[in-house]
């Protein structure tokens, strides 16, 4: 159930998205979907003004699922939206839509390339996600995660020598910009891959043990570094939806735990299980966290009710900025500028990290200002 202390255009969105999301899935739905959404968007019990249409469409943007909202609309209430409003949003969709075309085209080139100086690409995560949505290309695509098992510094190499600039961010990471898209490039070793057509190109991914584990850590740094949006929740519980049979919960649990985000991944299938209405993903890792010993009963309840901090991540998730540094900004930027940024960005973050490891702040504040 959605909390009661939403706004009427939050709770909307929420419906909007748990709609879409649950048309034509296989997803394990914890309540009733259709019938929320008539009362909500009735005509005699709620009526938008002008106003409130515009902030939806924007919080809409905010969380990432512009298009996904509006296929949540049911089609006798679509003349409900003012006509200015549905405009903007065929036109965010549209983007959307192209946003993911543009994708595709830049990995067929980029594959293309790295197969020319014999560099094998895996494309980890993001736009294979999008396959576990209705509709695929309604997912906003953000940034594009490739791995080059032992080919990573030889990849680096390819790009730069096309006149692209690569930002080493550790020897484990590297980031570009190509034809408006950010790569991040990801030094690992991989064991299991597998093969798959998405839009009709065949990719390389890997196996879904290790995209499990990927997934839920890069939710995680999400959170940390600056927040989630429903974005988030979605990919993460859809995934779970899609593959819990391919997936050795045992094994993802464990690792969880030894990386410390066991709780915080728990809260955020919490959360999106209020939201969402999906919970394979909730209940497999619970079960797995429950029978190893990993959890108190003052981490997460076991009836799955809204934990105090799941609702404060739920607060967060609507009033957070979420702003994100552009790449090519990132860059040009000077090391005290960066310095500067990544400060600010902590500091605004410092309630997540009890979350973590007791003195990861510190830590982490520390390891920035001696850089």
């Amino acid at each position: 159930m959605i909390p009661e202390d939403v706004s009427k255009v939050e709770k909307a969105l929420f419906l909007l998205v748990k709609s879409a999301l649950n048309k034509n899935t296989k997803a394990n739905v914890t309540n009733d979907i259709e019938v929320p959404i008539a009362p909500v968007f009735g005509p005699d019990v709620l009526k938008f003004d002008h106003m409130e249409w515009g902030k939806l469409i924007t919080l809409a943007k905010k969380q990432g699922v512009q298009a996904i909202s509006l296929d949540g609309f049911p089609q006798e209430y679509l003349h409900m939206i003012p006509k200015d409003i549905k405009i903007r949003w065929d036109k965010a969709v549209e983007h959307v839509e192209e946003r993911h075309e543009k994708q595709i085209k830049v990995l067929k080139e980029l594959t293309a390339i790295f197969k020319t100086n014999s560099v094998s690409t895996v494309i980890i995560n993001n736009m294979c996600i999008s396959k576990a949505y209705p509709i695929a290309k309604h997912r906003e695509c953000a940034d594009l995660n490739i791995a080059q098992p032992g080919s990573w510094e030889k990849g680096n190499k390819a790009i730069d020598n096309l006149g692209v600039n690569v930002y080493q961010v550790n020897k484990k990471h590297s980031i570009f910009n190509f034809r408006g898209i950010t790569v991040h490039n990801h030094n690992i070793d991989l064991v299991k891959t597998e093969k798959v057509t998405l839009d009709n190109i065949e990719i390389t991914i890997p196996g879904r043990d290790f995209a499990a584990i990927f997934l839920t850590r890069q939710t995680a740094d999400n959170f940390l570094s600056s927040s989630i949006v429903m974005r988030h929740l979605a990919d993460l519980s859809l995934f779970f939806e899609e593959h819990s049979h391919d997936i050795n919960f045992e094994h993802l649990t464990k690792e969880l735990n030894r990386q410390r985000i066991l709780k915080i991944i728990l809260h955020l299938l919490i959360l999106s299980q209020k939201l969402l209405g999906f919970e394979k993903g909730l209940k497999l890792i619970f079960e797995q966290a429950k029978e190893s010993k990993y959890l108190s009963k003052k981490c997460v309840y076991s009836d799955f009710s809204l934990t105090p901090m799941a609702d404060k991540i739920r607060k967060d998730l609507t009033t957070n900025e979420f702003v994100k540094s552009n790449i090519n900004d990132l860059i040009t930027m000077s090391k005290k500028e960066r310095k500067a940024l990544e400060l600010k960005t902590l500091l605004s973050n410092k309630w997540k990290y009890s979350l973590f490891k007791r003195g990861l702040f510190y830590k982490t504040f520390l390891k920035i200002l001696v850089k």
